[in-house]
């Protein structure tokens, strides 16, 4: 009988410390789901960002008159430079995507070790409703 006791102690110790696990698993989920939402945001300002710059460019573009060298030289310099930082905005847009991958494949991992972990739970649930049913009868 006394092992019994003590074999119940144990479960509702390892059940703390499943829960335990659970409150840490889930304070990790909703710190990814606010690196996520930030993430989003920094997405959607890099895009507009993107857009003004394409805007910037085609309006470059629709300049019309005749340049002399001068103006020349400074037309291709800005659309160099509008050149150069669309290809570094589409760097971190790539950045951001890999990020977000990164953070989703996390985030599926966690929830998985979530499921896991309540699973467990209610197994040591059941074993020690079994014992109390069996040490009251």
């Amino acid at each position: 009988m006394k092992w019994l006791a003590l074999w119940g102690g144990m479960l509702e110790q390892l059940l703390k410390v499943k829960k335990h696990k659970e409150r840490g698993i889930r304070g990790r989920i909703a710190l990814l789901d606010y690196k996520q939402r930030e993430l989003i945001q920094q997405q959607v300002a890099l895009k507009n960002t993107r857009l003004k710059l394409w805007e910037s460019w085609r309006q470059r573009c629709n300049e019309s008159g005749i340049l002399d060298y001068e103006k020349l030289v400074n037309f291709k310099a800005a659309m160099a430079d509008l050149y150069r930082r669309d290809l570094q905005m589409g760097e971190e847009t790539e950045q951001l995507n890999q990020q977000q991958q990164k953070l989703e494949k996390q985030r599926i991992e966690l929830s998985s070790s979530l499921n896991k972990n309540r699973i467990e739970q209610e197994k040591l649930k059941y074993l020690l409703e079994d014992e109390t049913n069996a040490n009251s009868a």
